[in-house]
């Protein structure tokens, strides 16, 4: 004040840099406090450089898109993990079957030939007319007098018979015996031969039975002079 020889009014602390040095408004903020004092419901005035102004908006779009970019980039990891993990948890799954079919295999495998050798068993075996069967009618039949010497049983074919009788009539009544077994569709009688048994003669014979369960066998026609005779 002593230098510009005039009186000079105190600024109030709330006007500094606004108020000029007598206290008056500072031209050079009076655009800025009337821009501050005008009413909020006018459009907004930007004061700043029209190149500042795009230097700023291609900084936000630039934000804008890193940011969409960040996020897209979470979500594409996020959905990757996801599908990574059910396509690992499928392929476990399949890992674990692989692995118990390799050990259920050679048991299927094992299954499936005992089923084939039951299968050919039960083909091969004569229910019906077993030799524990034909054993047991055979002993049941028998009349007395008579003695097997040996009995050769074919499955699903024949039974021989080979023994011993007193009399022709004892061989001849086994014969017929034999022809009402359950067991034979044929009884084809050999040759008699005589033998002597300590000292007494004794006829020796040769019997071939059919069984029924031979579907091979076929019964020879008698020709009409065989029967005439």
């Amino acid at each position: 004040a002593a230098q510009l020889g005039r009186r000079v009014r105190a600024v109030p602390p709330e006007l500094d840099g606004i108020a000029g040095v007598d206290g008056t408004l500072n031209p050079g903020m009076a655009v800025a406090l009337g821009l501050a004092l005008r009413s909020v419901e006018r459009p907004e005035i930007n004061l700043l450089p029209a190149p500042v102004v795009e230097q700023r908006q291609v900084a936000h779009r630039r934000r804008v898109m890193r940011n969409i970019g960040i996020y897209l980039g979470v979500v594409v990891v996020l959905v990757a993990g996801i599908v990574a993990e059910k396509f690992q948890a499928k392929f476990a799954h399949r890992a674990r079957l692989v692995t118990a079919l390799a050990e259920i295999e050679p048991q299927i495998a094992d299954i499936r030939r005992k089923k084939a050798e039951l299968a050919d068993i039960q083909a091969n075996v004569d229910a019906d007319h077993s030799f524990y069967k034909v054993a047991r009618d055979l002993y049941e039949r028998t009349p007395d007098g008579v003695m097997y010497l040996t009995i050769e049983f074919e499955k699903k074919k024949q039974v021989t018979l080979q023994g011993r009788a007193g009399k022709d009539d004892e061989v001849y009544n086994l014969i017929n015996v034999l022809k009402e077994s359950p067991h034979f569709q044929d009884v084809i009688p050999g040759n008699l031969r005589w033998q002597q048994m300590y000292r007494q003669p004794v006829r020796e014979f040769d019997i071939t039975c059919i069984l029924k369960s031979n579907e091979e066998y076929r019964r020879p026609r008698t020709s009409r002079t065989g029967a005439r005779r």
